[in-house]
């Protein structure tokens, strides 16, 4: 059984009895307020009526209308448990210490005439701009929505020696800007920076940059904290200061380098694909990075090229015209969302008058548990922890009972013929449960044909194997995304002896966990690189140098940047883009360099590339800038050699000849490249080998002039081999015209006019 007891306390009501001296004033009562209901006044022992007094129940005071013949006045009344006549407060006004000579109300605020621009936050001297807005959607075919939209940006100070900027926009349909100008206005983002001269605090979205050092780069789009600091140092000799950045986020892409292949007279769209080939990803707004014969391109439409951030889709313009001779590379950043993926960074800066000395630590790496667009069962965690780093083994079933649902494609789960569980399209509420996505697995390795589209998608049929031999081209299977792990820690330090020679040093350790459901195949998992450079600089009298250079670099096997961190071009310029070499690599060369004071320079450089036991490369490159009273001479050249798998002879050369004669120039250009191959064991050219030469002659304004103008004449040849020797093939010729019309500074304008001969 259960007892409930309630205890009820309250006031009880006692009624009171006064008797008062009759007044033409206001009569007091009593000290507490009392009831209306109630209330009763005798003039000796007659009962007054209500029209002959008004009574004042809070402050418990009455005032007689007219005037009554009695000597006293007899009251009878309740009193209120609570005076409502006194003020009643927690914390008394009166402790409060106000910092202000003038009084104000706090709670109300308003813009002095006097100072219109007067700051809301208490400081004149933080800016404050943006906008909200607030809209409805209403239509025949859908409900009523509201959009709600803000824009925010903070700059100024907010405290002595302690400065803010940030920017808070919102949206509630997030979405990237175009990548069609130059700069790119961020949506639905939060970044704020609160800093002085000794630290710095950053949290929101923000971009970490390539850190000091060689061998750790990224440029990565992140969400979470970063905190620096700045102190000043004192070793034993000299004076410096030290600067440490710890950064925690969670990283919002994953890294991709394309290589893309021209189509003539194609400017594109041209699809960028992600790391492990995925044809359908959204580029981050603003990662990208392209490159034309190692340029590297601005993007805009008065520019060189657009992108599309949601289709992954790159469009170049007039002013980059493709061919089939184009060297396009693209790096940028895409969004993955397999997992949540968390970054750690910390970098340290040491620098005094002769030295500088770093220190960075960076770890990438994808939580394993928290999965976003796979669904990972214990079976499948099984198979990705028994694949090790052969992800491409790691397969698993797709079928999923998910119930009847008529807006998906939908299959029943049937045995036919001796075999059991084949998927059989249905739109059957009473069997249709079971959904799959089908892998295309090649002829004869599924059992499984494309039978046809619906409007909710495409519709795969079984077919019987024969004798025991699929027949089919897919397979219900998935293949698992296994999360994955980069960590890199680097150290180096730069020393100038004197004034001539100064040195660097730099060593890096990296570790890559393709699988960190798995501890099968760790072995190679770390690498680690070193780095030396010197420099040394002479002057020979007073009008000419002598400087010169030397660098060492070797990297391990299982060494894994990053990010590329090597030149654009560099398995370019050593032959060796595409190829299968595995093994440690060995870079290094030494050169030396003659400069005039106004004349220009002079270099030539010495370099070996070698790359295991598959390939060994010695190239010799000349390097000319020279200019003297309108004359430009800008030239390089370089031959090389190599053996190993394959057998290279690789020479080119690029050369901008021009003299200005009062507004006019002219100019020579050409490019010259002959590359040939020859597999290791035989005689023979191999097919990729090739060689051509380009040149052009101009005529126009000189570049001092503000619109420029200029005509010019160009010719293409063509060599390619036929496996013994290289033949010309193709030669082209081209007249065009180039304006550039800059005057006017409200009207920029370029054009580019050409005509081809094939």
């Amino acid at each position: 059984m259960l007892f409930l007891f309630i205890s009820l306390e309250g006031y009880g009501q006692i009624l009171s009895k006064k008797i008062l001296s009759v007044s033409n004033t206001p009569i007091q009562i009593d000290t507490v307020s009392i009831y209306k209901t109630g209330f009763r006044i005798y003039c000796d022992e007659t009962l007054i009526s209500e029209n002959e007094f008004s009574l004042d129940p809070v402050h418990a005071f009455i005032i007689l209308k007219t005037n009554l013949n009695c000597d006293s006045l007899t009251v009878q009344y309740e009193r209120m448990p609570v005076n409502f006549n006194t003020a009643l407060y927690h914390k008394s006004s009166e402790l409060i210490i106000s910092d202000t000579v003038t009084e104000f109300d706090p709670y109300i605020y308003s813009v002095s005439s006097s100072n219109p621009a007067d700051d809301l936050f208490g400081s004149s001297k933080l800016n404050k701009q943006g906008s909200i807005s607030r809209g409805s959607t209403v239509g025949n075919a859908q409900s009523l929505s509201l959009q709600s939209t803000l824009n925010l940006q903070l700059d100024g100070q907010i405290g002595p020696n302690l400065y803010m900027k940030g920017s808070i926009s919102d949206d509630n349909v997030p979405f990237q800007p175009e990548g069609n100008t130059q700069k790119l206005q961020e949506f639905d983002q939060v970044y704020m920076n609160v800093y002085n001269d000794d630290f710095a605090v950053i949290g929101g979205d923000f971009w970490l940059y390539k850190p000091t050092g060689y061998f750790l780069n990224y440029t990565k789009r992140t969400q979470g904290i970063s905190l620096e600091a700045y102190h000043s140092i004192s070793p034993v000799l000299q004076q410096g200061t030290g600067t440490h950045k710890i950064s925690g986020a969670f990283s919002k892409g994953k890294f991709s380098r394309n290589i893309i292949q021209g189509v003539e007279g194609n400017q594109g769209p041209y699809k960028l694909k992600g790391a492990e080939n995925e044809t359908y990803i959204v580029v981050l707004a603003g990662t990208e990075k392209v490159f034309i014969d190692g340029k590297q391109l601005t993007r805009g439409q008065e520019f060189d090229y657009v992108i599309d951030y949601n289709t992954a889709e790159i469009t170049f313009t007039a002013n980059q015209l493709i061919t089939k001779d184009k060297r396009i590379i693209v790096e940028f950043q895409y969004s993955d969302l397999n997992y949540a993926r968390s970054l750690f960074a910390y970098n340290a800066e040491f620098k005094t008058e002769k030295s500088h000395t770093w220190i960075n630590i960076y770890s990438e790496q994808d939580a394993k548990n928290q999965t976003i667009q796979q669904n990972l069962t214990d079976d499948k965690k099984f198979i990705l922890s028994e694949a090790g780093d052969s992800l491409l083994a790691a397969y698993s079933n797709s079928i999923d009972n998910i119930g009847f649902f008529d807006s998906r494609i939908l299959y029943s789960l049937i045995d036919s013929v001796g075999y059991d569980s084949v998927l059989v399209f249905s739109v059957n509420a009473d069997s249709a449960f079971y959904q799959a996505t089908f892998m295309y697995v090649g002829p004869g390795n599924g059992d499984y044909i494309f039978d046809r589209y619906t409007a909710n998608g495409k519709v795969y049929k079984w077919v019987m194997p024969i004798s025991g031999n699929s027949q089919g081209d897919y397979a219900p299977i998935q293949l698992l995304i296994a999360p994955q792990k980069k960590q890199m820690y680097s150290v180096g330090t730069s020393y100038k002896f004197n004034e001539h020679f100064q040195s660097s040093v730099e060593a890096s350790l990296s570790k890559f966990d393709k699988n960190t459901f798995s501890d099968l195949h760790n072995e190679d998992d770390k690498g680690y690189a070193v780095k030396w450079k010197g420099k040394s600089y002479h002057p020979v009298g007073e009008k000419w140098s002598i400087s010169s250079s030397a660098d060492f670099e070797f990297t391990d096997r299982n060494f894994q940047p990053v990010q590329w961190f090597r030149d654009v071009e560099f398995d370019r310029d050593w032959n060796v883009r595409n190829q299968p070499f595995t093994g440690n690599q060995y870079l290094s060369s030494a050169g030396i360099k003659f400069a005039g004071k106004n004349t220009g320079d002079i270099g030539y450089n010495f370099e070996n590339f070698t790359w295991g036991n598959d390939y060994t490369g010695f190239r010799n490159n000349l390097d000319i800038n020279l200019r003297k009273n309108g004359f430009s001479c800008l030239a390089d050249a370089s031959y090389l050699t190599s053996e190993g798998l394959e057998k290279t002879s690789y020479v080119r050369h690029n050369s901008v000849i021009s003299q200005n004669i009062k507004f006019l120039k002219f100019s020579f250009e050409d490019i010259h490249e002959w590359n040939e191959k020859i597999s290791e064991g035989t005689d023979f050219l191999s097919p990729v080998s090739y060689r051509f030469y380009d040149w052009k002659v101009a005529m126009g304004t000189s570049d001092s002039t503000l619109n420029k103008f200029a005509v010019y004449y160009r010719e293409r040849y063509d060599w390619f081999s036929d496996s013994s020797s290289l033949i010309q093939s193709t030669r082209a010729q081209n007249i065009g015209v180039e304006t550039d019309l800059s005057k006017n500074s409200q009207i920029m304008e370029g054009n580019c006019f050409g005509y081809n001969f094939l």
